[in-house]
């Protein structure tokens, strides 16, 4: 089944500082059916998030799914 992987940023401060949501839909119609949370750190942002986006390919491969966007 054919998923499209979403990734909403938001604001959490004055100073621009993110915090990011991936979300996987189902393609055509975008019903979401898995959501990741990726929260702020002042160290480690970035390794963090690595390790969601592995833990995103992980369970699409688990489940069967195929990205069709990349993310």
């Amino acid at each position: 089944m054919d998923v499209v992987v979403y990734k909403y940023e938001r604001p959490i401060n004055d100073y621009g500082f993110l915090e990011y949501t991936y979300k996987i839909g189902i393609v055509p119609g975008g019903e979401i059916i898995k959501t990741f949370h990726v929260p702020f750190e002042y160290e480690g942002m970035d390794a963090t998030e690595r390790q969601i986006i592995a833990e995103i390919n992980a369970y699409l491969k688990e489940n069967g799914f195929n990205a069709v966007n990349k993310f």
